[in-house]
């Protein structure tokens, strides 16, 4: 996979070790010395030139500012890479169906005043479903047999796919729920709104994975990963990617969520049986 111009780089460290090998002078044999062995996470080649690989067991996201080498990462990360967060709000007994559709509006506005206060953000970055900027998607009345409602925020922000276990610890927090309750108390309909009713949860996810999920359901099933895999620049086989789900679908369930979709924490992929 190449990561870029210039020598690699991980975040840790802008010049890593690295062992030349002169006799290695077209990609092709560089790539074959660094595939050839275990202990090879990465690979530069300078077109002409010299050969470097570089150690396993490392991340090799970057490259260093070079424009006449180029660097290969042999293996990806094992963490998910998301642009986009989800932040779900869940009204539990609270029934906003009665409301006018003025008073929504402006609860669905003051959603996304609020996520963005949390968090410390530009309301413009906290959008709907439909992409509309500083409002939120907002679902009242009766779900799943139950009285309740719910509220969907979109958060695309630098660097919103580091944080998400740090912000999905935080919005779980009985103080964030309480304090996110207070803001929202004087809002029609939610006075009786507390941290005892409301469950908010954060999750994750690429631009592939939302391309993908077809329906927008929060997940993606095997047609709409078969969809996708012949649709890319560089489309899988059927049964290739069929083998693929499998293997990203740690929890048998048959649909990938957002982190399995990007093989998240797959360290380990089980080769494909041999065909007679």
């Amino acid at each position: 996979r190449k990561l870029g111009v210039g020598l690699c780089r991980t975040a840790e460290e802008a010049w890593p070790h690295s062992a030349e090998h002169p006799e290695a002078k077209t990609k092709d044999l560089c790539q074959k010395v660094c595939q050839s062995s275990e202990s090879c996470g990465a690979f530069a080649l300078r077109p002409g030139g010299a050969c470097r690989t570089y150690p396993s067991g490392s991340e090799y996201t970057d490259t260093t500012s070079s424009l006449d080498v180029e660097c290969f990462a042999k293996v990806y990360s094992t963490r998910a890479r998301f642009d986009m967060a989800t932040v779900q709000w869940d009204f539990q007994d609270i029934d906003l169906s009665g409301i006018t559709s003025a008073q929504l509006s402006s609860i669905s506005q003051q959603l996304a005043s609020a996520v963005a206060s949390e968090m410390s953000m530009d309301p413009r970055g906290v959008r709907d479903r439909a992409g509309t900027p500083e409002t939120c998607s907002l679902t009242p009345g009766a779900q799943h047999g139950k009285t309740s409602s719910q509220a969907m925020c979109l958060i695309s922000s630098p660097n919103v796919g580091d944080r998400i276990e740090a912000l999905r610890a935080a919005f779980r927090l009985d103080a964030t729920r309480q304090r996110l309750a207070d803001l929202m108390a004087p809002s029609p309909g939610l006075s009786s709104l507390s941290a005892g009713n409301l469950q908010l949860d954060i999750a994750g996810s690429s631009a592939l994975f939302r391309a993908a999920d077809a329906n927008g359901d929060g997940i993606v099933v095997l047609d709409e990963f078969l969809r996708s895999a012949a649709t890319r620049p560089f489309p899988l086989l059927e049964d290739s990617a069929k083998f693929a789900f499998q293997q990203l679908d740690r929890a048998k369930d048959g649909a990938l969520s957002p982190n399995e979709f990007e093989a998240d924490g797959l360290t380990r992929w089980a080769a494909a049986p041999l065909r007679s």
